[in-house]
């Protein structure tokens, strides 16, 4: 699942398959094949992809602090509120 945000942000960032096979200096039927699980991308590609796409990966650890932060700020700011 991933992968395939990932993959679709980028295509969408890019303006189409096309473009974005053309921002990667590879063929739009290398794209259609990863999107089917028939092939692979290298290391560089995907760092690639993840630029085009303009997401950030972070690990699983750090995804549960910055949730456990905004449910805190979230308790905080409705109390200020309540009173």
């Amino acid at each position: 699942m991933m992968f395939e945000n990932l993959l679709e942000e980028a295509i969408l960032r890019a303006g189409g398959c096309k473009q974005l096979a053309s921002e990667m200096n590879i063929s739009p039927s290398e794209i259609t094949r990863f999107r089917n699980g028939d092939t692979g991308m290298t290391l560089e590609k995907l760092n690639r992809l993840i630029e085009i796409s303009g997401l950030t990966l972070i690990q699983e650890k750090e995804l549960m602090g910055f949730e456990t932060t905004i449910f805190t700020m979230a308790n905080l700011y409705k109390r200020r509120t309540e009173k």
